[in-house]
């Protein structure tokens, strides 16, 4: 779903917490004239779920007698479901997650979505394959990522990449102690930080607007 697709719905409603699986379930209502089973790739482990908008229990209400939707792949955390795709060559050559759409990138590699993958990916090797992830994540821009209160999903995930991490013999890796101090910031703490930075990047955008001769 695009931006503008998520705007119609942000005044009803989160689109983590509410919006997003109705909104995949309408992509597969308007692709049953060709398909009759679409599978809505889950967001949680099995052991970690909690009230989400795509959720096993829910998902499947969201088909008909046209189209069977199917909640599928929760058995399996998002550290061992990048081991497995990137055994695939097109998904090395092509894979996306990022969603901070910053123009000009097809992945930021500084967004949430972009570190926690490479991080994975440079924990087992595979990062140097993948052509639309830009070097090697950054320690201190993965210190500096905020887990606030409406924000448990990057919790989950950073809780996982530790896990996997550490069964791969990296418990000392600075990337570790990185995720370790982001998940130990007050909540409170990364909600005000976060409020600050959205503030100084409005303003810069408006510095930017500034002409010599005034507004532009």
């Amino acid at each position: 779903m695009c931006i503008r697709d998520r705007r119609v719905l942000k005044p009803y409603s989160k689109w983590g917490l509410h919006a997003h699986g109705a909104a995949l379930g309408c992509v597969g209502h308007i692709l049953s004239s060709e398909f009759k089973k679409i599978y809505i790739a889950s967001t949680f482990h099995q052991d970690a779920l909690f009230p989400w908008a795509s959720h096993p229990d829910t998902d499947p209400l969201l088909g008909s007698r046209e189209i069977t939707l199917i909640h599928d792949g929760c058995e399996t955390d998002r550290p061992h479901k990048i081991e497995a795709v990137c055994e695939h060559e097109i998904v090395m050559d092509h894979l996306r997650v990022c969603w901070a759409n910053v123009e000009g990138t097809y992945n930021c590699g500084g967004c949430e979505k972009c570190l926690r993958t490479m991080i994975i990916l440079d924990a087992i090797g595979k990062l140097g394959r993948c052509r639309t992830l830009p070097g090697r994540p950054d320690p201190k821009a993965v210190r500096r990522l905020l887990y606030t209160h409406d924000y448990e999903v990057g919790r989950v995930f950073a809780r996982e990449d530790i896990s996997f991490l550490e069964a791969c013999g990296l418990q000392q890796s600075p990337m570790v102690a990185s995720l370790r101090t982001a998940l130990a910031r007050p909540r409170w703490l990364a909600g005000l930080i976060r409020a600050v930075r959205k503030r100084a990047q409005k303003l810069a955008r408006l510095v930017s607007s500034v002409s010599p001769f005034g507004l532009e």
